[in-house]
């Protein structure tokens, strides 16, 4: 999925294949598989009109599903003769060796003896790109143990749509060989405030096919009222130019009638008996 000049994808690791994307009311969506491991691909991509990368140095942190994934990556494009480059985040970091890999698993409910929710939407992964600067001394790149992530858990409260369908947890270890911390060149931000921040969400197929769904039918609705308020509209309109003309004897008795205006409204029937939500449609008067 492209944002301006950088692009964020998410690669099966079983094929290295992208997952498929859906653009639903101008929120990018992936599209998850419960059960897949992933990889979060990043990439900073040359202004078309000017030829540059958006800086020379640049620092990528990913967070997912509120968790930090406990490490950097760097993008150094002043020698790239490309048009882009990029870099790959292949799991949580769980010490200065060890990587487990990002796996879709379906989300659950919280319970009221689980009270574990974390403070940032879940089904979303977030990238921070910092434009940075060389500074003295070097990174060791050795940082200590991290918890892996807990299982994540809805929301109750929460409308359907409003859920996760999905969360990402930790899954398998990552080939050391893959990914190496060695000591590094110190940088540090140019700015505190980062250069580009990205939202990319996701969930399964059958609840994008609900949001996919309910956004046309709202859609829909909204076109056709919009056509009923033009046409009042215009009806007023012409009430006000007649009554610019001279009066007769009938128009002292006229009467100002009164328009009911009809639309239909979806609603969606969505409880955990139902495989697919019920969609009916109910006509409100005014």
């Amino acid at each position: 999925m492209k944002f301006g000049n950088f692009e964020v994808n998410l690669i099966r690791k079983t094929n290295g294949n992208y997952f498929s994307e859906r653009i639903i009311d101008s929120i990018p969506y992936v599209v998850a598989i419960p059960g897949e491991e992933y990889e979060v691909k990043v990439t900073a991509k040359r202004d078309p009109r000017t030829g540059l990368f958006p800086a020379a140095l640049l620092r990528v942190g990913l967070y997912v599903d509120g968790e930090d994934v406990h490490y950097w990556k760097r993008l150094e494009t002043e020698n790239v003769s490309g048009d882009s480059m990029s870099t790959v985040f292949r799991g949580f970091k769980t010490n200065s060796v060890e990587l487990r890999s990002f796996v879709f698993s379906k989300s659950e409910m919280q319970s009221e003896q689980n009270t574990s929710c974390t403070p940032e939407p879940l089904g979303r992964i977030r990238v921070v790109v910092f434009e940075c600067e060389i500074a003295s001394g070097v990174f060791n790149n050795q940082s200590g143990s991290h918890n892996i992530p807990p299982p994540k858990h809805s929301d109750p409260n929460q409308k359907f749509w409003q859920r996760a369908s999905v969360t990402t947890t930790a899954g398998t270890k990552v080939d050391p060989d893959l990914e190496k911390f060695n000591p590094i060149k110190c940088w540090r931000n140019k700015t505190d405030k980062p250069l580009s921040t990205i939202l990319l969400h996701y969930h399964t197929i059958e609840l994008l096919d609900i949001l996919d769904r309910i956004s046309t039918e709202v859609g829909q609705n909204t076109n056709k009222r919009g056509l009923e308020d033009n046409t009042i509209e215009q009806i007023n309109s012409k009430r006000g130019r007649d009554s610019l003309a001279p009066k007769g004897e009938d128009d002292e008795q006229s009467e100002i009638k009164y328009i009911p205006k009809t639309k239909i409204v979806p609603y969606v029937d969505f409880t955990e008996n139902e495989d697919e939500p019920l969609f009916s449609y109910v006509k409100e008067t005014k």
